[in-house]
């Protein structure tokens, strides 16, 4: 009966042993459950926030971008209104020089008719002297005829 005793004690505490360790092992598994839960729900916080930092980021970055385009796009605007009055500046100078060579061109031809005339006009009245003084020559010898 001790025998009986000491096997019933051995089951007891058997059977409170394997109670403790089934609590033990219970709580380390809720224990690690929590701990899982924890640091899933910290990385899926870590994730949320990471892609919001890279959304904010390409959102600046999207952003300065689009400011750098529409001042590249104004700056392009200027040179392309700076060119078309150049160009238009360049044609009125080209114009204007074309009609400053035509009138200096017309002013050559009229002073070079002007010389001309000139010219034959000399020639006339030198061919037209001896014969207008040619009476008054013969006045003269004929004076002197007289004279003598």
């Amino acid at each position: 009966m001790v025998e009986e005793n000491k096997v019933e004690s051995i089951k007891r505490d058997k059977a409170a042993t394997e109670k403790l360790l089934q609590e033990t092992i219970e709580n380390h598994q809720a224990e690690l459950a929590a701990q899982k839960e924890y640091y899933t729900n910290a990385l899926t916080a870590a994730k949320e926030a990471e892609a919001l930092a890279e959304a904010r980021a390409n959102s600046e970055a999207r952003t300065e971008l689009e400011i750098r385009l529409r001042e590249a796009e104004e700056r392009e605007a200027m040179l392309v209104q700076a060119l078309e009055e150049l160009r238009q500046t360049l044609s009125r100078t080209e114009q204007q020089a074309v009609f400053k060579e035509d009138m200096l061109r017309r002013d050559i031809e009229d002073l070079q008719k002007r010389y001309q005339a000139s010219e034959r006009r000399c020639g006339e009245l030198i061919t037209q002297v001896p014969e207008s003084t040619r009476p008054l020559l013969r006045q003269i010898e004929a004076m002197q005829l007289k004279d003598l």
